[in-house]
Parts: structure tokens; C-alpha cells; sequence
């Protein structure tokens, strides 16, 4: 399934730099890709806990956060 998603971002990031439609960020939102202007989110901090299920499963595979 990640590795669908990971297609699903990557794909829209491509077909966003073939539109030359820059600025935005590609984001998931009730399963469906939208882009998202840089301005809405820039400067915003969004935290993840550490037990998060997503963070320990990229701890498992190696993934350093820098703790």
C-alpha cells in the first residue's frame, strides 16, 4: 500500500512539473491527491508522535530522525 501511495504522490509531482504548475505541494486528503499552495503551509509545524504506527515502521526499516 505505501508503495502505491509513494506511485500516487510521485506521479502527481510529475504531472504538476509537466503543467509547470510550481508553488504547490502534492498532499493526501480523504484518500484523493490535491495540491496545496506553498503558502498555506509554509511556516506551519506539524507534529508526529513517536508512536505513531507509520514512524515505527520506518524505524524498523532504518529510517533515522536524528533522536
Amino acid at each position: 500500500m505505501d508503495r502505491v501511495l509513494a506511485t500516487r504522490y510521485g506521479a502527481a509531482a510529475a504531472d504538476m512539473i509537466a503543467e509547470r504548475d510550481y508553488g504547490k505541494m502534492v498532499a493526501l486528503k480523504d484518500n484523493k491527491i490535491v495540491y496545496v499552495p506553498l503558502a498555506d503551509v509554509s511556516g506551519k509545524l506539524k507534529l508526529v508522535e513517536p508512536d505513531n504506527p507509520m514512524v515505527i515502521q520506518a524505524q524498523n526499516m532504518g529510517t533515522s530522525f536524528g533522536i
